[in-house]
């Protein structure tokens, strides 16, 4: 679906003086406990000109959150779907083998939740090691399972 042109109406002040703004945006985000300070180079914001408010889009909040992943050291979104694709797994069963809810599973891969760094932990040993016992992996065998990846450590 294309964006509406602008300028557009404010949802704060109601006037049609929202206008994009190309900036490197600075903000802070709570992960974990911590606070991270981002900052995201050449993003476009929508800003209204009469009172300042900001509007962001999907595709925005999607580069505020890949910016978070990276900072944090995290899985993108779309390396956990292709990971758990690597290894021939649904949803349910990466659940299942981890200890999560297939629910959490589908909001990671889509990049609508983002992971702790500990569950980013596990995803990175199962990923590696989808065939340990720990798992208890009952769509594997050692056999069939396909080298592990390369894995990124985690500051």
């Amino acid at each position: 679906m294309p964006e509406k042109t602008y300028p557009w109406t404010c949802g704060n002040c109601g006037q049609k003086k929202v206008e994009p703004i190309l900036e490197d945006y600075k903000t802070q985000f709570k992960h974990d406990g911590k606070i991270h300070d981002l900052i995201i180079p050449n993003l476009e914001v929508p800003t209204c000109q009469n009172c300042g408010q900001r509007s962001f889009s999907l595709s925005q909040g999607d580069r505020i959150t890949q910016a978070l992943r990276e900072k944090v050291g995290l899985l993108p979104a779309a390396k956990i779907k292709s990971e758990r694709k690597r290894l021939g797994l649904n949803q349910e069963q990466l659940a299942e083998c981890i200890g999560a809810a297939k629910e959490s599973i589908s909001r990671w891969e889509t990049g609508a939740l983002i992971q702790s760094v500990s569950t980013d932990r596990l995803l990175r040993m199962f990923f590696n090691y989808p065939t340990d016992p720990v798992w208890n992996n009952k769509w594997m065998d050692l056999d069939s399972a396909p080298a592990p990846v390369e894995s990124k450590p985690i500051d």
